[in-house]
């Protein structure tokens, strides 16, 4: 979910800094288990998972909110990379294998 996204006019779709706890109770129930993630990332609420009762915000806003921008997704993937490939073989082998997963799921999106 991107709090930072803007609709056709260049409005802020999100409903303001004070519903940052939804964010923050979907984020804790993944922790403990509960709720999913979408894809690619697994770090976007999967649909019915996010409260979003009470906002006012429009369907098709809401899906703007929580859309997959894999174009995105893989320009960050190839900034980590180069980030990543500055400590050389200090990198630790599980986040290395975190970034091939993401590619592999963001490859399958194509």
């Amino acid at each position: 979910m991107s709090w930072f996204s803007r609709d056709a006019n260049w409005w802020f779709l999100q409903p303001g800094f004070g519903e940052n706890a939804r964010v923050l109770a979907w984020s804790f129930d993944r922790f403990a288990g509960k709720g999913e993630g979408n894809q690619p990332g697994r770090l976007l609420p999967a649909p019915g998972t996010f409260d979003v009762q009470s906002l006012t915000l429009a369907d098709d806003q809401l899906a703007t909110l929580f859309q997959v921008h894999s174009g995105e997704w893989r320009d960050e993937l190839d900034e980590l990379r180069a980030h990543y490939a500055t400590f050389g073989d200090r990198l630790p082998s599980a986040i290395r294998a975190q970034l091939d997963q993401l590619a592999a799921r963001l490859d399958a999106r194509r």
